[in-house]
C-alpha cells in the first residue's frame, strides 16, 4: 500500500470545493478512482509516499 497526496488538475480547479485528497491504496489508478468518488474531475498525482517507513506526510501553516 502506498500514501497518495493527490490535487485537482489545474483546468478542473474550483474555489470552494474540494481540490486535494490524501488516500492510502495499492495503485495512482486506485487512488484516482477512489478521489473522483468524493469529486469527479481529473486528479493529478503529487507524491507518493511508501507505508513501510516512517516519513512527514504534510504540513500546514495558518495565517491569521
Amino acid at each position: 500500500m502506498k500514501i497518495y497526496v493527490l490535487v485537482v488538475h489545474e483546468d478542473d480547479f474550483d474555489y470552494d470545493e474540494i481540490d486535494d485528497a490524501v488516500v492510502l491504496a495499492e495503485n495512482k489508478e486506485e487512488a484516482i478512482k477512489i478521489a473522483q468518488e468524493q469529486r469527479n474531475v481529473r486528479w493529478v498525482v503529487e507524491k507518493v509516499f511508501d507505508t513501510d517507513k516512517t516519513t512527514l506526510i504534510s504540513k500546514y501553516i495558518h495565517h491569521g
